[in-house]
């Protein structure tokens, strides 16, 4: 079942959001953090036409990488 956050006061205009950071499997230091609507759908391969990266390179970077370039687990 899916539930509607709302919110009010000065935040009434707030969404809730998701972020994925991504990197380039062939070029390990190209990294984005992509953010969306937490109910968008994300096309992977639709990213690349956005990305400069290859076809089907993008992948979720890793524990240790979130730790060092963003601070967070």
């Amino acid at each position: 079942m899916k539930e509607t956050v709302k919110w009010e006061g000065e935040h009434s205009g707030a969404m809730l959001a998701k972020q994925l950071f991504l990197y380039d499997k062939k070029k390990k230091e190209n990294m984005w953090l992509v953010c969306a609507g937490v109910d968008t759908e994300v096309d992977m391969k639709g990213l690349n036409k956005y990305l400069p990266c290859g076809s089907g390179n993008l992948r979720a970077a890793d524990l240790e990488s979130l730790e060092k370039y963003l601070g967070c687990r």
